[in-house]
């Protein structure tokens, strides 16, 4: 399997966000880089421009 982007480390937890409305919850975690180079993708691409 190839490897994309950047290999990040999680160093913790940084914060816990809910959305009540929609049943959601987000696990924030902070890391670090560790190695890869940054690559332009379709997915990043089309996000940026909103056609997600």
């Amino acid at each position: 399997m190839p490897s994309f982007g950047i290999k990040a480390q999680v160093d913790r937890l940084a914060g816990v966000c809910k959305n009540t409305v929609r049943g959601i919850v987000t696990l924030v975690s902070r890391c670090h880089a560790e190695g890869g180079q940054e690559q332009i993708s379709e997915e990043g691409t089309a996000a940026r421009r909103g056609d997600t």
